[in-house]
C-alpha cells in the first residue's frame, strides 16, 4: 500500500551510502508511518513493533550525542539530549501498557 511518507523510497535510500542526514531522516518517517499504520488498524503488536523500532533509532541518536567526540553544537546537542530522555520514557509508557 502506497504511503504519504514514501516508505519505497526509504527503501532505496536505506542501500545509497553518503547522506547519513537524509537516512536518519527517512528511518524516522519509516519509523511514524509504521506507528500511525498500527494505529489506524488498532493493532497493539504493530504499535509496540513499531515503537521499538522508534526507540532503537533515538537510541543510536542519544549514543551519537553522548560521545565527547561530537561536533554537534553545545545547544542542540542539549536540546537533541532532552528529546531523546523524552522518547525513551514515552516508549517505555507504550511499551508498559496492556
Amino acid at each position: 500500500m502506497p504511503s504519504a511518507y514514501g516508505s519505497g523510497s526509504y527503501a532505496h535510500a536505506a542501500k545509497k551510502p553518503g547522506a547519513p542526514r537524509e537516512t536518519e531522516g527517512r528511518a524516522l518517517l519509516e519509523a511514524a508511518r509504521r506507528m500511525d499504520e498500527a494505529c489506524a488498524n488498532g493493532d497493539p503488536d504493530a504499535m509496540r513493533t513499531a515503537a521499538r523500532l522508534n526507540w532503537r533509532l533515538w537510541t543510536i541518536f542519544q549514543a551519537e550525542l553522548s560521545d565527547e567526540k561530537s561536533t554537534v553544537p553545545a545547544d542542540v546537542r542539549s536540546n537533541m539530549l532532552n528529546l531523546c530522555n523524552f522518547i525513551d520514557k514515552r516508549i517505555v509508557g507504550i511499551l508498559a501498557a496492556p
